[in-house]
């Protein structure tokens, strides 16, 4: 397995775990990474192979330092990429053509977005847990020797139907556990907090 495919899968989990289980509290670190990651993505798509990984360093350092300096912001590129990446996972399950699924998933990304500024707390743990699992849950799929991965993109696709189900439900199962533990210690930070008066 090539090192790139490694780092990939290194830092998905990584920050999939960081995001499932840690988003609340750690939300500043992770708006910040999530700024960086849609700008990398967003200049590989732009840009193609060669010049688009450049591009999107540079553009993830703009949005990620955006992001971390105006938390409205951030929230607003977490929704947007949230939103962008089930919509890209859903419509790629449905075969459509990536050209024709890149403006919906966009539109989607946006309305997401602001959805994710209107309802700040709760959508941050759940977005987080849903998008820490989901991150998880590629990063072990990439392991598999069936699963096809594209470079160029990240995309993940599974050998077939029954791998793919058995990673919904996976990732499925992370969220929820995430979402319960990070809203536990939502719930303790308020109640000590309180206490402190």
């Amino acid at each position: 397995m090539e090192i790139g495919v490694l780092l990939f899968v290194f830092f998905s989990v990584l920050f999939g775990l960081a995001n499932c289980f840690f988003g609340y509290p750690m939300f500043a670190t992770l708006v910040a990474l999530w700024g960086f990651v849609i700008g990398i993505v967003l200049g590989v798509a732009l840009g193609g192979q060669g010049g688009g990984l450049v591009a999107g360093l540079i553009l993830g350092i703009i949005l990620g330092g955006i992001a971390l300096a105006m938390t409205y912001a951030g929230i607003f590129f977490m929704g947007f990429g949230f939103g962008f990446l089930l919509t890209t996972i859903a419509l790629r399950a449905l075969n459509m053509d990536v050209d024709a699924m890149q403006p919906i998933a966009l539109i989607v990304g946006a309305g997401a977005g602001i959805v994710a500024v209107l309802l700040r707390k709760y959508v941050i743990i759940v977005m987080t847990a849903i998008s820490g699992a989901v991150a998880i849950v590629q990063g072990g799929l990439v392991l598999l020797p069936t699963t096809r991965f594209n470079r160029n993109t990240l995309e993940v696709v599974p050998a077939n139907t029954g791998i793919a189900l058995v990673a919904i439900i996976a990732a499925m199962a992370l969220a929820l556990l995430g979402m319960y533990f990070q809203w536990s210690q939502a719930r303790d930070q308020e109640l000590s907090d309180r206490l402190r008066g």
